[in-house]
């Protein structure tokens, strides 16, 4: 029986303590609303904390998506994960990982999440050479206490879901030692109206040996697209291809849907309307193809959360800027023809070195000179920073009416209020996870959470006084 919490985010921590040392709601009978819906607000009550959501709401968004998976993604308490696999089978996963490729070299294993058993399900080591390659030394050396891992539900049994998943990812968060990080941005990105994937976190056994705490973060597939696009989801959907530059580029590697009977007419005419476009076509160009409020709250948040991998963070080609590299998002075209931007991959955001002036945040002289202000970010020659207001989508956007985005982010989930609720909330619940964790020192996590509060108190400033 799922505890009942009492009313009011006023009473969250009292509550939440209860729950999890085991003490709230023993016996009894649920509260007439039901276990999904805890503790909602009495209708017409102010909150009691102005600018906070209730922080069981932060995983749900604007539009909360109801579907077989919401309860799951909404547990309080981590998520337990076992695994049951061959020895040889999961060291050579584990030792082999930077030579493995996709979906071919899932190894089958026994899952069961929370006392519930699945069968056989896949498995795999996560992630690309720049995430995973930093877990290994020069010699192939395993470095990192964990690696992240991808589970593929229908691998070995066609249709076989699990709560309407057909995957789901496990982070073992090498790049953020606070574990919140990806919590915190896609939960912003909902709560402004996007489509982004929710986020849980787990405790993962491999053989009854405790691996420690993960975070579990929805996987974009046909799934996704069902739950977040009803009765529009068999669209093409596209990983890391933005639909500007002077060439598209090879874009039957970036698609993901409707793979054996790719047709790409859609993209190419966004695509190519955007690269004639000039100054005085480009907003109505993005109005065309776009949810321009959408894409406002997406390059919005983007900005706010300092998210230093993410979409915004274009490269050009250094001979002749005919193509742009960025990544970190997928864009998808719905049955109407207009395209939406998900995000992705966001354990690297609130970065408080991050400031860049992009016009429908900070809006800056447009008649910018791109060749002369590219920089470039590496040794690598071949490729230059470009400002985001010189790729033409952002500047349509920069140049349109629709920059009333980040007044609502101020507003909404990126007050100081709201983000220092759900980062207390997170480190109380995550606090017992984190101390069986063999790869984990209490302390250095608590520092961690510190420091993500710092960072989350100067991306503020910084946004509000660039």
């Amino acid at each position: 029986m799922r505890p009942y919490l009492p009313k009011g985010p006023a009473k969250l921590v009292t509550a939440l303590s209860l729950f999890l040392s085991g003490v709230a709601c023993r016996g009894g009978d649920p509260p007439e609303h039901g276990p999904n819906e805890v503790n909602p607000p009495a209708e017409g009550k102010p909150d009691e904390q102005a600018g906070k959501a209730p922080p069981w709401t932060w995983n749900t968004g604007a539009a909360p998506v109801d579907d077989a998976a919401s309860e799951f993604f909404s547990s309080i308490k981590p998520i337990e994960i076992r695994l049951s696999i061959d020895v040889d089978r999961w060291n050579y996963l584990n030792e082999h990982a930077l030579e493995l490729d996709a979906d071919s070299t899932f190894s089958p294993g026994e899952v069961s999440i929370d006392g519930a058993e699945l069968g056989v399900v896949g498995i795999r080591p996560k992630g690309s050479r720049g995430t995973l390659g930093t877990c290994f030394n020069e010699a192939g050396e395993q470095i990192c206490d964990k690696l992240s891992y991808k589970l593929k539900f229908n691998k070995y049994v066609d249709d076989k879901l699990f709560m309407g998943l057909s995957r789901l990812n496990l982070h073992s968060a090498v790049r953020d030692a606070s574990f919140m990080r990806d919590f915190v941005a896609m939960g912003i990105y909902r709560r402004m109206g996007l489509p982004a994937p929710r986020v849980a976190f787990a405790e993962l056994f491999v053989n009854d040996q405790l691996l420690g705490l993960y975070v579990l973060v929805e996987e974009i597939d046909e799934e996704f697209l069902k739950s977040r696009f009803p009765g529009e989801s068999d669209g093409n959907l596209y990983k890391d291809r933005w639909p500007s530059g002077k060439r598209s580029g090879n874009l039957a590697s970036k698609l993901r849907t409707n793979e054996e009977d790719p047709e790409h007419s859609g993209f190419e005419r966004f695509f190519e309307e955007l690269s004639l476009g000039d100054d005085a076509q480009l907003p109505s160009i993005m109005e065309r193809w776009l949810d321009a409020s959408r894409f406002d709250s997406l390059i919005a948040v983007d900005e706010a959360i300092g998210h230093t991998d993410g979409p915004l963070r274009f490269l050009a080609l250094a001979e002749d800027h005919s193509f742009y590299k960025n990544h970190n998002f997928y864009l998808y075209q719905r049955s109407d023809e207009l395209f939406e931007f998900i995000p992705w991959d966001t354990d690297r955001t609130f970065d408080s070195g991050m400031v860049r002036r992009v016009g429908p945040v900070f809006p800056r002289d447009l008649e910018i000179n791109c060749e002369e202000n590219a920089t470039s970010p590496t040794d690598d020659p071949v490729w230059l920073r470009l400002e985001p207001n010189c790729e033409p989508l952002v500047r349509g956007l920069a140049l349109s009416e629709h920059q009333g985005a980040m007044a609502r982010l101020f507003d909404g989930p990126f007050s100081l209020p709201e983000l220092e609720s759900i980062v207390a909330w997170n480190q109380l619940r995550l606090k017992d996870a984190v101390d069986r964790d063999p790869t984990i020192e209490i302390d250095a996590w608590s520092s961690a959470v510190d420091k993500l509060l710092v960072e989350i108190h100067t991306r503020h400033e910084l946004m509000l006084d660039p």
